[in-house]
């Protein structure tokens, strides 16, 4: 019997060896790395969302130094933790396109829970909760798709929205690629005419646009009709210049006035 204890205990102590031996060696460096960053990340959106929370609760305007504060500690984190992989993290150096994607998540978060009619999306759309719809943003100046004073005849536009939504489009607009022209009544619920010329009811939707030398500034939609005494059609517009709606045919959209288009997705 004492030779059977002594047999078995040595097997045990055997056994317990070798499974010291072959104990995991735990996460290698890249996934650890990896998974630092996700967790600093987090604490980026708590501390950011922590930070509008407050704002709201006390009905300041955003606290941009405590969200920069945030982001510093951030960034550091990050650093230390990229440091601590020498050289196998997955990713490098993205603190700052990290702490943007958080910053715009954010901003949405807090658009939807405030009851804003307009929700800016982050990818040149704004949600309309109203009408549930969603409307191009426009952007300052001239010479892009989404150019608040860009000029376009009504072919032009035909022929970008359709370059929009074709095939050849591989995201379209912000994702979406069956954007059309709104009707009148759509453009009239998104402008304000209280004051001359009229102006975009929400800062979301984009800049204003900037009055002509020459001409009128309109935005045009996607509503016919026809002139009187012809079968000519006409496309109804809101004439920022004074309030007014009219209805315009193709040889007039393609003379001196200057269409302003907003774009929906149905």
């Amino acid at each position: 019997m004492f030779s059977t204890f002594r047999w078995a205990s040595a097997t045990a102590a055997l056994i317990v060896f070798a499974g010291f031996g072959t104990a995991s060696a735990g996460p290698d460096p890249s996934a650890k790395c990896e998974a630092a960053k996700l967790k600093e990340t987090g604490k980026l959106a708590l501390c950011t969302l922590k930070s509008l929370s407050k704002s709201a609760k006390l009905g300041e305007p955003t606290d941009t130094a405590a969200l920069a504060e945030c982001e510093t500690k951030f960034a550091a984190k990050l650093t230390t933790a990229e440091a601590k992989a020498e050289g196998q993290c997955p990713t490098s150096g993205d603190a700052a396109a990290l702490a943007q994607e958080v910053a715009g998540l954010s901003s949405r978060i807090g658009d939807n829970v405030s009851g804003d009619r307009f929700i800016d999306n982050g990818n040149g759309t704004v949600t309309d909760t109203e009408l549930g719809v969603i409307w191009q943003q426009q952007v300052a100046g001239t010479g892009c798709a989404n150019c608040v004073d860009e000029n376009r005849s009504f072919g032009g536009l035909l022929t970008w929205l359709g370059g929009l939504n074709g095939s050849s489009s591989a995201t379209g607009l912000g994702g979406y690629r069956d954007w059309g022209l709104p009707t009148i009544e759509e453009l009239q619920s998104i402008v304000d005419c209280a004051e001359l010329p009229c102006s975009f009811v929400s800062a979301a939707l984009g800049p204003d646009p900037t009055p002509p030398a020459v001409g009128q500034t309109l935005l045009v939609s996607g509503t016919t009709s026809t002139l009187p005494l012809s079968t000519i059609p006409c496309f109804m517009v809101v004439v920022l210049d004074d309030g007014t709606t009219d209805c315009l045919d193709e040889t007039v959209l393609n003379g001196s006035s200057r269409a302003r288009v907003m774009n929906n997705a149905r």
